[in-house]
């Protein structure tokens, strides 16, 4: 392992199209890990469309990325070390990660790392079974054309998080109790115009309390058989905080 950890921060934000040179690259040295955290080694990035919003200093559903900060992306990555039960050393894991060689996870990053399972193409992740590939246009006759093929790929990526709810019961009795608590929020992605960077839509996505991945709790509420429950509680939540938003913003 090295002992340099290279980083691409952000060192100004763009106004228009993005250049290297509103980027700047930084060593430092590789950090190191306490009690209910993991250290990543990078192996790849995407380049997503949302990550030009993230650029923006402007109330999104994720924060900005700071100056200063690595750039946000997502991500594939090794685990170097781990202080955590969830994971060991040598486990493949995608999520968001940053530009730079090794990454720290802790508490509140754990819930959205997802285990790459042995003999999956790592860069699967970030492509037909990433986010881009699921909302980028005409992905709808692209991923029903692939649903057949890669439909067993998908359930052996989520069955290591599947595993940790136990069994349907519990997990029915878990998801219920989160809709009965209202332990979820909607949040608005903004969609702009290129030219202005003017909002002229919203995606509206929901987060859990304790940053379980969206998609791994859907899927395990349908499992469940109270997918229909979680599905309504959360488009009503949607519905109703989407009302606040200006008349001319569609949704």
């Amino acid at each position: 392992m090295s002992d340099i950890n290279r980083q691409l921060v952000l060192r100004e934000r763009p106004h228009a199209e993005v250049q290297d040179s509103h980027f700047e690259l930084r060593e430092g040295e590789v950090p190191t890990i306490s009690d209910g955290q993991v250290l990543l080694r990078t192996l790849y990035f995407s380049f997503d469309p949302t990550q030009r919003g993230w650029l923006n200093d402007v109330p999104s559903y994720m924060p900005p990325v700071q100056i200063g900060e690595p750039m946000r992306a997502g991500g594939v990555a090794q685990v170097v070390e781990s202080r955590h039960p969830r994971f060991r050393a040598g486990d493949i894991v995608s999520g968001t990660l940053s530009w730079q060689d090794y990454i720290v996870v802790g508490e509140q990053g754990i819930s959205g790392l997802s285990r790459v399972p042995k003999g999956v193409p790592l860069t699967w992740p970030l492509g037909v079974l990433g986010i881009t590939n699921m909302t980028s246009e005409g992905a709808a006759s692209r991923t029903l054309a692939l649903a057949i093929d890669v439909a067993a790929v998908v359930a052996m990526l989520l069955l290591p998080q599947l595993e940790d709810w136990g069994a349907s019961a519990s997990t029915r009795e878990q998801i219920m109790g989160l809709i009965d608590r209202h332990a979820f929020h909607p949040v608005f992605q903004p969609i702009r115009r290129l030219h202005d960077l003017t909002a002229v839509s919203v995606e509206v996505l929901t987060r859990f309390a304790d940053g379980t991945d969206p998609q791994t709790r859907f899927l395990a509420a349908a499992q469940a058989g109270c997918g229909d429950e979680l599905e309504r509680a959360t488009l009503e939540a949607g519905v109703a905080t989407a009302r606040s938003l200006p008349p001319e913003i569609a949704v």
